[in-house]
């Protein structure tokens, strides 16, 4: 979820993101980064942690 808040407010505050693949890339990375600190944070290792929790609030 953190990943997918990233992209969002990056397409929100800058629309022309990935104006080359390379830019593109760069800014995937940066997201997986901030998934992987959100994590980390909260004591949640696994990668599919958000997922399941999006997925019970049905």
């Amino acid at each position: 979820m953190c990943h997918e808040l990233a992209h969002s407010l990056r397409w929100e505050k800058v629309p022309e993101y990935a104006e080359t693949m390379f830019n593109d890339m760069i800014l995937k990375v940066l997201a997986v980064i901030l998934e992987e600190k959100a994590m980390n944070k909260f004591k949640q290792y696994n990668k599919q942690f958000f997922l399941r929790e999006i997925q019970n609030t049905r």
